[in-house]
């Protein structure tokens, strides 16, 4: 198709300049859209057609008043016609279908192309999807806050020590990214296999204390009959009895309708339960599964580093042989009695005969006297006591008592119970006798570095005294 240029007189091919402004609005990610002076579209980019789900062949040449008016809300007669025929844009909000079904509020802004003459010559029209903006801001404003959510979980778990003080704050941004969840529980498997509530919100926690029910019973193992591989919408039918909320929130009677439940896995194995509950139907969507899933894969990795920390650090405390605590231990254990206000008695102990064993059998039945004495010593410790093994064949013990008399009646009922029960080497009974001395915090001293040294002397003068062993 030609035509000649009035000014040059040149020959201008329309189709191809219409290919070209065709392939530049398809680059355009807002919807746009251009009819002729008889209300006809002539023009539409693959972003409109995408809006309204046609096809092109499905629009153009179709009267445009009746395709918008088929596709408001509500109608308005002679949309665009109406308009004051000038060169300004004229901009208005609408509500157009979208091609789910749904109504999105569109801002249109429309211009006409006019002749030389001034005639109008076709209309263009451009529409921003206001409600797609608003979800997207949403969407953003949500990906923040799940960015937020995991940074904070992560920089929790550097600094917060207990397991539980950690659970308790995934367990609350997961309440803020996935908005409709109302209250919610972290669930752990317990050595006996059962799942019990380590954090909670919401929920009355006189119940929460003793809670426990085997995976099993719980509402994803119910709901995916058995297969729990990922995070789950659960809609719950309080006439249905298979599936029983179990709980009561904290304020008010609580019946939950609807709830996201999210695995925790850890090495292969089924580790915790992570729900986030409402007492409304259907408040969950897709989107908000989705957070959660995501948040999940990120907290397995969280949790496990922290178990293999805690883990680590409790082995650090710990004699690997004998299986009590460890000088480190034993020393933190000295600093935070010499916090308190109460007294303690500081007792040091030294096995007689350990190096005659050694050269004797061996170390390793060395070893087992050592492991023997460690046992045996655990006949005096009570309830905020520490014993330690201070090194090579020494072990150290606080304690609290009323009285001096109490702490040396019990150690001469230890030496007792260690001279009959002994330990059988190579068919041979071997006596596990020791020496051993006696402070008092703060009679015998004001500082460790005191305590430790007079403890250390008085027990070697025992020794001396009646020394013992072969």
């Amino acid at each position: 198709m030609l035509r000649e240029d009035d000014r040059s007189g040149k020959w201008i091919d329309l189709n191809q300049n219409r290919e070209i402004i065709q392939t530049l609005a398809n680059l355009m990610s807002e919807p746009l859209y251009e009819k002729n002076q008889d209300g006809f579209f002539v023009l539409c980019n693959q972003a409109f057609l995408d809006f309204f789900g046609v096809r092109e062949d499905a629009v153009l040449a179709a009267d445009a008043n009746d395709f918008f008016s088929n596709r408001m809300k509500q109608r308005e007669p002679e949309i665009e016609m109406a308009m004051v025929q000038n060169r300004d844009v004229h901009e208005q909000e609408i509500d157009l279908q979208y091609h789910d079904g749904t109504f999105h509020r569109v801002q249109i802004s429309r211009i006409f192309f006019h002749d030389v003459d001034g005639t109008p010559s076709s209309l263009m029209g451009v529409f921003k999807d206001l409600t797609k903006q608003e979800q997207q801001d949403k969407n953003y404003a949500k990906l923040l806050r799940v960015r937020d959510a995991i940074l904070e979980i992560n920089n929790a778990s550097l600094y917060v020590e207990p397991l539980d003080q950690l659970l308790e704050i995934i367990l609350e941004k997961m309440l803020d990214v996935v908005e409709p969840a109302e209250i919610g529980t972290f669930l752990f498997r317990d050595e006996t296999g059962h799942m019990t509530i380590r954090a909670s919100r919401g929920y009355n926690q006189a119940v929460v204390q003793n809670f426990q029910l085997l995976p099993e019973n719980s509402f994803l193992w119910k709901y995916t009959n058995g297969h729990v591989t990922r995070t789950e919408i659960i809609e719950l039918n309080p006439d249905d009895n298979t599936i029983t909320p179990p709980l009561e929130k904290e304020t008010s009677p609580f019946m939950i309708r609807s709830s996201i439940s999210a695995p925790v896995f850890i090495e292969g194995e089924l580790y915790g339960l992570i729900n986030v509950d409402s007492d409304q139907a259907g408040v969950f969507k897709e989107e908000d599964r989705e957070v959660m899933e995501f948040i999940r894969g990120q907290i397995e990795g969280v949790i496990n580093r922290k178990r293999l920390y805690e883990q680590s650090q409790q082995l650090s405390y710990f004699d690997l042989l004998t299986q009590i605590h460890n000088r480190r231990a034993f020393e933190k254990a000295l600093d935070k009695a010499m916090d308190g206000e109460r007294t303690f008695y500081l007792i040091m102990f030294d096995l007689d005969g350990l190096k005659w064993i050694n050269d004797t059998y061996g170390h390793q039945q060395g070893d087992r006297f050592l492991k023997c004495m460690a046992d045996q010593m655990r006949e005096i410790e009570r309830e905020g006591d520490t014993i330690a093994r201070f090194g090579g064949d020494e072990f150290i013990a606080i304690c609290y008592r009323h009285e001096r008399d109490d702490i040396l009646q019990e150690l001469v009922k230890l030496e007792e119970y260690s001279r009959d029960k002994g330990v059988e080497i190579q068919g041979e009974k071997v006596i596990c006798s020791f020496s051993y001395g006696v402070v008092q915090y703060p009679q015998d001293g004001s500082t460790g570095k005191d305590l430790i040294r007079e403890v250390d002397s008085r027990m070697y003068k025992y020794k001396r005294k009646y020394r013992r062993g072969r």
